[in-house]
């Protein structure tokens, strides 16, 4: 350092004739000094950091650090500059004052710190050193050089060689499509200090900062002046070590020549994660500027695709069949498919060899391989287990109550571990089929079996002796399959003895998405069509309204009634009409189809070329009509209103709860900007207007051209394996001109 020491004086002495101007000295003071170089290089062990590359680390040009001097008890920190870089290795060379030698003056040890700056040490403490990181930070200075801001300590016993290593985390920031020269970046946490004189700690091997959570307010903040890159880029590094969970900022990015704020956000919740000395976290922010002229409002207007649009948890359902009949592989009877098509498949598991013993880890194994190939498929199951297909009053194949029961539990966890793949758990275990058809005495009593129950509904009727054993299959069932997973019936009789066993004409509407038995308890009709009373599924007028009114809340579906030739001759041509079949679709809300080439309603709907309209019957088919956007500008912070107008103009609604956002698209990268436009379960089939969703939002950041505006509908993902970030298990709406990119519908580019 130079001290100028300027003495200047002005004697005048007048004279008659003569005047005397002194001699201006000006004497420079300059303490002696002398030259100290030493090499650098970093720990092998930690290597992820840099200024420009995140996977190597890299000395550059122009790079200081401070390496601790002391004389007698005094110590100070003096600055070295790279003189000679290899990399990871570098040779650093500075001016050191006389008198001053290399180490700490209590302990002998030798401390340097990167990046240069006013750092102290406290000799006796138990730790020493106080890092200094400046509020604020202008690279574009003359004579300034852009660092990392990566803070890293070397504490070695050779004072001609430095090996450093991390004190804490980084936070990487990196905004793209800045068209400004030069920006400014802010960021503020409130919860614990960012910049000043930061303390630190010590282990046996690393020195750690340690920022702290009553830090003046000023030191919770920290910004940097940087010039933008030619690639319209800015990229900035955050010091924060990982232990602390609390980094929850906001940041703003400026154009540093107007004071204009081109970004401002706050983070929704802190960051967290075992952060000690690398860059782990990345925070990549979307663009900041916007190209072209900007409109005040957009409006626009959809149309229907004419033809039918696959989508998750509804549409035709794939057949697989299953038999387990030794302990071993399934037998030749299986009928095994490749989950092709349709979103839905069937997996109908049959358990002979298992009617009087409980599942082994070979049966366990097999229907956890199946469920394994419908998740690779991307698609979600249908479920049910049974034990026959033989069609015999007589005698029928069926395990005891008490093993049923432990066969349920047995696949309680197969089942809660694939629960976000099952769609729905058919009742099952019972009867020919699992159908609870042709049912043993264990099942029967004086229940009323599934052929002669309309024996007992005249009104008010009451059972007085029913056997609890289909009531303890259905309670075993709501707990071991997991909510909001339903559970099918075969027929409405059977939901109204389970809920009101003792008045079985008895039946409660479902007002609200709820979790309760009523709402979980679904409908499968496997005789569709084959009679004027689907083959004795709806046995009385109170079959068909229960159905027709539970079937807006619940997963209804099932099969077609299989007819031979000579049955099907005899089978009225209205219930083969194919309008006249999807008319009824829509009275019972069908979801789901069992999907079979042989069965002779579905070919000659085939034949007529009327397939498609079947299959564009089933389930949600939501439809958007109109968006209207009006905002003042696309800047960061501007209000939005938008105005959506969507119908669901299938036969039923979505059964299962799900995200249903607005976001902005990026470079494919999406924000959302509404986080849930509405319970997509209320968007009710059949509704005679559209849903009109009014509401505004605030841009999050400044948009630019080929920014994208979508509606997101994912799954809901409910065991966090990455379903919700699957396209195939996302809505897509029915419109012709809506793009459907990755998972999202986009509306509108800017």
């Amino acid at each position: 350092m130079r001290r100028i020491i300027a003495l200047f004086g002005l004697i005048a002495l007048l004279a008659a004739s003569c005047s005397v101007t002194p001699e201006i000295v000006i004497s420079e003071v300059k303490a002696p000094t002398y030259t100290f170089t030493l090499s650098a290089n970093m720990d092998d062990e930690i290597t992820k950091t840099a200024y420009a590359n995140d996977k190597s680390f890299s000395w550059s040009v122009g790079d200081a650090i401070s390496v601790l001097f002391h004389n007698g008890s005094t110590n100070q920190f003096f600055p070295l500059t790279a003189v000679s870089i290899e990399g990871a290795r570098a040779t650093f060379s500075g001016e050191i004052t006389e008198g001053y030698v290399a180490g700490a003056s209590d302990t002998g040890k030798y401390w340097a710190l990167y990046p240069a700056g006013s750092h102290t040490y406290s000799k006796d403490a138990e730790n020493p050193v106080t890092f200094n990181i400046p509020g604020s930070t202008d690279y574009t200075a003359p004579g300034t050089h852009f660092s990392a801001n990566l803070p890293l300590c070397a504490n070695s016993s050779n004072p001609a060689s430095y090996t450093f290593s991390h004190m804490c985390g980084t936070y990487k920031f990196q905004f793209r499509d800045i068209d400004v020269d030069k920006v400014e970046f802010i960021v503020e946490n409130p919860s614990r200090g960012l910049s000043g004189n930061i303390s630190t700690t010590s282990d046996s091997s690393h020195t750690y900062l340690t920022q702290s959570g009553s830090a003046p307010e000023s030191d919770k903040r920290i910004s940097f002046i940087e010039n933008v890159s030619g690639d319209k880029t800015a990229v900035f590094y955050v010091p924060y070590r990982g232990w602390h969970s609390d980094f929850q900022p906001t940041i703003t990015l400026k154009d540093a020549s107007t004071g204009q704020t081109l970004y401002t956000r706050t983070a929704k919740a802190a960051f967290s994660g075992d952060m000690a000395s690398t860059v782990k976290k990345m925070v990549v922010v979307p663009p900041i500027s916007v190209s072209g002229t900007v409109p005040s409002s957009v409006s626009l207007s959809f149309t229907e695709y004419a033809g039918e649009v696959t989508n998750p948890e509804r549409g035709m359902m794939s057949y697989n069949r299953f038999d387990l009949t030794s302990a071993g592989p399934y037998s030749e009877k299986s009928i095994p498919q490749d989950y092709t098509g349709e979103s839905l498949a069937f997996l109908l598991f049959y358990l002979p060899y298992y009617i009087d013993k409980d599942l082994d880890a070979n049966a366990l194994n097999l229907i956890q391989a199946e469920l394994n190939r419908v998740r690779s498929a991307k698609k979600k199951a249908v479920i049910r287990f049974a034990y026959s297909d033989t069609y015999n009053k007589s005698n029928p194949q069926e395990a005891t109550p008490s093993q049923i029961l432990a066969h349920v539990d047995q696949l309680a966890s197969t089942i809660s571990d694939n629960a976000d793949i099952i769609y729905l758990v058919q009742a099952g275990w019972l009867g020919t089929y699992g159908e609870w058809y042709y049912k043993t005495n264990n099942h029967d009593n004086s229940v009323p079996a599934y052929t002669d129950y309309y024996k007992y509904t005249v009104s008010g009727s009451t059972v007085s002796d029913l056997n609890n054993n289909h009531k303890n299959l259905l309670d075993r069932m709501l707990l071991k399959v997991p909510s909001p997973i339903q559970i099918g019936l075969r027929t409405a009789f059977y939901k109204r003895y389970y809920l009101s066993p003792s008045n079985i004409n008895a039946w409660t509407e479902i007002s609200s998405w709820d979790t309760g038995a009523n709402n979980r308890l679904a409908l499968f009709n496997d005789g569709f069509r084959g009679s004027s009373s689907d083959v004795g599924t709806f046995k009385n007028e109170t079959d068909w309204t229960m159905w027709y009114s539970q079937g807006n809340w619940l997963a209804i579906g099932g099969e077609l009634s299989y007819k031979s030739e000579a049955e099907f001759a005899l089978v009225s041509n209205d219930l083969k009409d194919c309008d006249n079949s999807i008319a009824e679709l829509k009275r019972q809300h069908w979801s789901y189809l069992h999907y079979s080439t042989s069965n002779r309603f579905m070919k000659i709907w085939y034949d007529a070329g009327r397939f498609d309209d079947i299959k564009k019957a089933l389930g949600y088919r939501l439809v958007l009509n109109s968006v209207n956007l009006s905002f003042s500008n696309l800047n960061s912070g501007t209000s939005v209103n938008y105005s959506i107008s969507i119908q669901n103009k299938g036969c039923a609604p979505v059964i299962y709860s799900r995200p249903f956002k607005l976001v902005l698209l990026h470079n494919g990268v999406s924000t959302a900007v509404v986080d849930n436009l509405m319970d997509v379960r209320d968007l009710a089939p059949g509704a005679a207007e559209p849903t009109v969703l009014n509401g505004s939002f605030t841009l999050p950041y400044s948009l630019t051209a080929g920014d994208q505006l979508a509606i997101w509908l994912p799954d809901a993902d409910i065991l966090d394996k990455g379903l919700d970030g699957i396209p195939a298990y996302s809505i897509r709406l029915a419109n012709s001109d809506v793009t459907w990119s990755n998972g999202f519908n986009v509306l509108y580019t800017f």
